[in-house]
């Protein structure tokens, strides 16, 4: 479908940020916060975005990786 806008989908932009909240605020809690929040929905959205991601978990990975650096997540 070309020249149609790439809808990311808001169940899995939920998801990627649980997960990905989960794991700041496990690795650094003192950066969970409502700024942190703001940033990682609005990588989040860039990321899934620009890479047309519809899995929330590669995108979770690719956001924390490109936020604190290689992530390794269970």
């Amino acid at each position: 479908m070309r020249g149609r806008p790439f809808q990311v989908d808001r169940e899995i932009l939920e998801r990627a940020f649980y997960a990905a909240w989960a794991a700041i605020e496990e690795r650094a809690p003192s950066a969970a916060d409502e700024r942190m929040a703001a940033i990682l929905r609005c990588k989040l959205i860039e990321v899934a975005d620009t890479n047309r991601l519809t899995d929330a978990e590669a995108l979770r990975d690719i956001v924390l990786g490109e936020l604190f650096g290689p992530v390794r997540l269970a």
